[in-house]
């Protein structure tokens, strides 16, 4: 039985944390997901009650995750996710709520016209609180939170943990989850969803790595290069897979600060598909040449990071987002100043192929 269900458009950020926990639950039996500016389709093969029975056990087994991910830096509470897990036990309810992703534009009966709870802004960073009105007629801004039913934020809620990565210290935590517009076939979205997991399991378990000097530079780093960085940190065969997709992907990338109250304190879209395609590039360069780029690659990245070289960082990333020879001279440059050490004629020679005609 094939299922087609669309995410409801509340925006591009909550409704990729709902793709991502909806693929996540129904793991072999999706097929693939299509990306349209605000809101995907996803296609399974498996009936409704089979996906409810799904998603309340993906949300079984990520609740004690939830929990100490995102409590432990403020961005939700115990409560908050508690509650989440009541609404995903009531089957009854939860499948009558997925009857109504049979058509797109859910997102339609709630937002600033009412629902049942406030979208929390980890769920949706864009939303904020207040509608403008026009302050020659009204005496002051009236309060219109962006209020959704209780299963689009539940599901939304498990998506944090399926879909995103977080660094948090000190009171800053940066969200990153990477949205698609295209389409993309179960097993490359399968394997990005394992990759992200191991990224935070090496984060939470080793303490050590490059996600573990991303945490301790993130007073130091532009919002908008943790994007970059973490694209870098995918297994090299998601890389070539998402490469090869036909989508187009991007970083969505936001700032939290959590010292007093939950602020959003940036938000960025980050296009990714020339970077993308550069470490794509250099992997089949390396297998060709039977040499190894990519480890280099990575070792100057960290090295780069734990001496907290913003500058460094993001040369690094014009030359890969260009392939400019040019961009390429004044990263080695950067380098060398921050290192007091050149990044080896094999790095530099992997490098420099990139700014060759590709055959």
């Amino acid at each position: 039985m094939q299922l087609e269900l669309h995410t409801p458009g509340h925006s591009i950020y909550t409704d990729t944390l709902m793709m991502y926990a909806l693929a996540g639950a129904a793991g072999n039996q999706l097929e693939k997901v299509l990306g349209r500016e605000n809101s995907y389709t996803l296609i399974l093969n498996i009936s409704i009650d089979e996906l409810a029975d799904k998603l309340y056990n993906e949300f079984n087994e990520n609740e004690n995750q939830l929990k100490s991910r995102f409590t432990r830096a403020r961005l939700l509470s115990e409560k908050d996710i508690e509650e989440a897990k009541k609404f995903i036990e009531n089957k009854d309810s939860l499948v009558e709520y997925l009857r109504k992703l049979h058509n797109p534009g859910h997102a339609r009966e709630e937002g600033r016209q009412g629902g049942e709870h406030i979208l929390k802004l980890p769920l949706m960073p864009i939303a904020g609180k207040y509608l403008r009105t026009d302050l020659t007629t009204s005496e002051r801004y009236k309060v219109r939170e962006y209020r959704v039913c209780a299963y689009c934020s539940s599901i939304a809620m498990l998506g944090l943990n399926i879909g995103l990565l977080d660094v948090s210290m000190r009171g800053t935590s940066i969200l990153m989850t990477l949205s698609l517009e295209g389409e993309v076939e179960r097993d490359t979205l399968v394997d990005l969803i394992d990759s992200i997991k191991q990224l935070y399991i090496e984060l939470d378990t080793e303490g050590e790595g490059f996600l573990t000097e991303l945490r301790n530079c993130i007073d130091n780093l532009p919002t908008r290069l943790f994007g970059y960085l973490v694209l870098t940190g995918l297994d090299d065969k998601v890389i070539l897979s998402l490469d090869e997709s036909n989508a187009r992907w991007r970083a969505l990338v936001v700032r939290f600060e959590t010292a007093r109250a939950v602020q959003v304190r940036g938000f960025h879209s980050i296009e990714l598909d020339s970077t993308l395609s550069s470490l794509a590039d250099l992997i089949r360069l390396e297998r060709k040449a039977q040499t190894n780029y990519r480890g280099p690659l990575n070792d100057l990245r960290d090295n780069l990071l734990k001496n907290g070289a913003a500058d460094a960082v993001e040369k690094l990333f014009d030359f890969l987002s260009s392939r400019d020879i040019e961009k390429l001279y004044h990263l080695a440059r950067s380098s060398y100043t921050t290192l007091k050490r050149g990044f080896g004629s094999q790095l530099i020679e992997g490098l420099a192929c990139l700014s060759l005609p590709q055959s």
